[in-house]
């Protein structure tokens, strides 16, 4: 009788077994939260709050180091030079993604390495670079020499800090949007032209939509990169275009505890800025949620039927004919 009970009956024996070897579930700490947030919350806060405080008490000269107008300029000129970045690199990354994965040229492998390349050369080779060539005596100013203006350096300018922040965030764009836009479910745009609509219809109701996930992935990066620079902006801006990098970097190298709390303190603003751009949980893979063309259906390996063999050969073996 043991020999013939089912495996069924089996599970049925060891299934309260694993119920009860099973750990609690979480919700059972739900009602000590109250018993807890009083004893962990002054533990959390309290090292915000004196941070906080010493960054805008009173300095060594009787002036505080930081107050809430300047960490409010900071985080605007920062957000600020970081948006125009992210926007021109949009500008010029979208259309030069749609090349590289949509026509074939010869040449399109060494274009997509040049359009990556700026990803690994370090910030401070482009700045200097970018430094040179826009300063007075660079292309820039011998193209106003001979145009008859006067020459001048483009550098300690919002477009030279811009500009240089656009050359590495193309980058950023271009390779994304260039993998998501090569691996895009092609039928349904088939569909929209069949029925009619136009090239545009197609992009924006069709296309788009499913480039969208990629592309916000890839902007969300290009403006924290931007608003997190600091050897561009260092070299490339003046005192009027200092950004809450650089700020901490000058505050870290003043000696003092208020100078530190105050670079703490920026730093926490810097954080509070990065999480609200790259929440937790944001897909930032260069083609999430991008919808990829099916795969193809699997080749049916049952063998055809076979024909009967002939009634000759089934009386030899035996067989019964019809």
């Amino acid at each position: 009788m043991d020999a013939e009970r089912a495996p069924e009956d089996d599970a049925c024996v060891i299934a309260p077994l694993r119920r009860r070897a099973t750990p609690p579930s979480w919700r059972w700490g739900v009602p000590a939260l109250p018993l807890l947030l009083p004893l962990l919350l002054p533990l959390l806060l309290w090292p915000l709050a004196v941070t906080a405080w010493t960054a805008v008490a009173a300095g060594p000269e009787g002036t505080p180091i930081l107050d809430a107008a300047a960490i409010a300029r900071r985080l605007a000129i920062s957000s600020g030079q970081a948006t125009l970045s992210t926007l021109l690199a949009l500008a010029l990354g979208i259309p030069t993604a749609y090349v590289l994965a949509q026509i074939r040229f010869p040449g399109r492998p060494l274009v997509r390495f040049l359009a990556a390349l700026p990803l690994v050369m370090p910030a401070i080779v482009v700045a200097v670079a970018f430094e040179v060539a826009l300063g007075a005596e660079g292309w820039a100013g011998r193209l106003l020499a001979r145009a008859g203006l006067e020459p001048a350096a483009l550098t300690g300018t919002l477009w030279a800090i811009v500009v240089a922040h656009a050359y590495i965030c193309v980058a950023i764009v271009v390779r994304p949007v260039t993998d998501a836009w090569a691996h895009l479910d092609r039928e349904q745009e088939e569909a929209a032209r069949l029925l009619g609509a136009a090239r545009w219809r197609v992009f924006v109701h069709v296309t788009w939509p499913m480039l969208r996930p990629a592309v916000a992935s890839a902007t969300a990066l290009a403006f924290m990169f931007a608003f997190t620079s600091f050897a561009i902006v260092l070299l490339l801006g003046t005192p009027a275009y200092e950004t809450i990098e650089v700020t901490i970097f000058h505050l870290a190298l003043t000696p003092g505890p208020p100078s530190a709390a105050a670079a703490a303190l920026l730093t926490l603003v810097q954080f509070a800025t990065a999480i609200v751009v790259l929440p937790p949980g944001a897909p930032l893979h260069p083609a999430a949620g991008v919808r990829r063309a099916p795969d193809a259906a699997p080749v049916p390996t049952t063998p055809p039927p076979t024909a009967p063999p002939p009634a000759g050969e089934r009386r030899h073996r035996g067989m019964p004919l019809d």
